[in-house]
């Protein structure tokens, strides 16, 4: 397994004793969000009104949870930073939807957006960063994927690590090892993704430092 929030989605008891018939690997992606908004604020100081991208409620109840969970997350990294965040609820991929989505960012006012990775967000990733860049509107996103499509950052764990990972667990339990003592594991390698050519189509100057620390910038 490899779910966002193990312990509250009821996966496992703790992270060092699972407890049950799971264990694996965590992305950690709760704990990313306070990183993914400090970049955010980094490469677009002063945009403070953020919008909280994801598919709305009611589409898949273990989703809605783990969503909630992320924009509590969000809620209050954002305050810490002088921010406001506020739920903007995705209702389908289709373009239509996607740009009703648009023009209710733009009438709130919102200067920034988290896209969370979800199964909407993800068949939809081209037109949210196509819409974000003609609205001016910078984005962070959980996975590289958006920003090979055109978003403009994204700061997450090394995904295909994690993945390589997982085969070590079902080695041990093929051997006899029981789940309940598998600690799971938390990532060790991160990566930070910039799009130079989106930053430079939303008239935003990525500073050198922040450049510096990416592990891939695209041209």
């Amino acid at each position: 397994m490899n779910p966002a929030d193990p312990i509250g989605s009821g996966f496992v008891t703790s992270l060092a004793r699972p407890g049950g018939n799971a264990t694996g690997t965590t992305g950690l992606t709760i704990e990313l969000i306070a990183k993914r908004l400090e970049v955010l604020q980094e490469i677009a100081a002063g945009h403070t009104r953020i919008g909280f991208v994801s598919m709305q409620k009611g589409i898949s109840p273990p989703l809605d949870q783990t969503n909630q969970t992320k924009f509590h997350a969000a809620a209050t990294t954002a305050n810490a930073l002088g921010m406001t965040i506020a739920w903007r609820p995705l209702s389908d991929s289709n373009d239509a939807d996607v740009d009703a989505l648009f023009t209710s960012i733009m009438a709130k006012g919102d200067q920034g957006l988290y896209v969370v990775f979800d199964p909407l967000t993800i068949r939809a990733q081209r037109r949210i960063a196509d819409l974000a860049i003609s609205n001016k509107i910078p984005t962070v996103y959980e996975i590289r994927d958006y920003v090979l499509s055109g978003g403009l950052l994204s700061y997450t764990y090394l995904r295909a690590y994690n993945f390589e990972r997982v085969a070590g667990f079902v080695d041990r339990i093929f051997k006899g090892a029981n789940p309940a003592d598998l600690p799971v594991e938390q990532p060790t390698k991160f990566e930070l993704v910039i799009n130079r050519k989106t930053a430079k189509a939303l008239d935003l100057q990525i500073p050198d430092k922040l450049l510096a620390r990416a592990d891939e910038v695209i041209e």
